[in-house]
């Protein structure tokens, strides 16, 4: 599996940086030990 890991501090950038990120082909992130799905 290709899996990127990006930290991002701000849970409220997630709400602008989703739709790139899903662009970019990454649908989890980790944030404070926790994995989120897009």
């Amino acid at each position: 599996r290709n899996q990127r890991v990006l930290k991002v501090p701000d849970g409220r950038m997630l709400q602008k940086t989703s739709v790139y990120l899903q662009a970019k082909g990454i649908t989890r992130l980790l944030i404070d030990g926790q994995v989120y799905k897009l």
